[in-house]
């Protein structure tokens, strides 16, 4: 037997008609478990708070590693630990860079550490990346 849009229309309406003829109830959040919002519900910040990195890595510029493999000099290393003071990525470096730290000014691409090889102070990348690749923005979950 088909259903036709109308029919199933009218059973989802009979469904869900008991939960809206209850009304909003205001309740504290740890006593809201197993419920509906009734509304949408608005961060007071924006997630994640600052351009991060989603892989442990390297941050580099996307259009310096455009034709890999190729070396480039580290210059420095940025933690998850917080929102370290940090020098705007040069052009023809790397920095390396953990999960969820702050990618520095200049930076657009992180390359996974799995596509790179460390030798002293100079990495080698053997796959490129685009421009926004493992960065996340600023707001990108949530704003």
């Amino acid at each position: 037997m088909t259903t036709t849009v109308e029919q199933h229309a009218a059973r989802v309406a009979a469904l869900v008609e008991p939960a809206l003829a209850a009304g909003i109830e205001r309740l504290p959040l740890l006593e809201a478990l197993h419920r509906v919002t009734a509304g949408g519900i608005l961060s007071p910040v924006d997630l994640p708070l600052f351009r991060n990195s989603q892989m442990d890595g390297f941050a580099v510029r996307a259009a310096d590693v455009a034709a890999a493999p190729l070396s480039l000099p580290i210059v420095g290393e940025v933690s998850a630990r917080g929102l370290d003071r940090l020098d705007p990525l040069e052009a023809g470096t790397a920095v390396r860079i953990m999960t969820g730290a702050v990618v520095p000014e200049g930076a657009d691409a992180v390359i996974p550490v799995e596509d790179t090889t460390v030798d002293g102070t100079t990495v080698t990348i053997r796959r490129s990346r685009q421009r926004g690749e493992y960065v996340r923005d600023q707001g990108s979950d949530l704003r």
